[in-house]
């Protein structure tokens, strides 16, 4: 279906965001979204689809209410 090379600039995009979302600290357990202004928790389904260029580090949910960031209606991260 796709060629090698498609495979693999996909394989490393994949690989790079989720080395991404590991090297997140236990203690921050939020990840935001630039583009769409949402939060979510850090296993949620919709960060595996997130380009890296676009994921931000939230300490909380207080942080991500004051940057304008909304919570994810899936993961439902916590709001306080």
């Amino acid at each position: 279906m796709f060629s090698r090379q498609v495979r693999r600039i996909i394989a490393g995009s994949c690989l790079g965001l989720l080395l991404l979302v590991s090297a997140i600290p236990c203690q921050t357990a939020l990840v935001g979204n630039k583009n769409t202004k949402k939060y979510h928790l850090t296993s949620c389904q919709f960060i595996k689809s997130m380009k890296p260029e676009h994921l931000v580090k939230l300490n909380s949910a207080k942080e991500a209410k004051a940057a304008g960031y909304v919570a994810c209606k899936v993961c439902k991260p916590p709001e306080q």
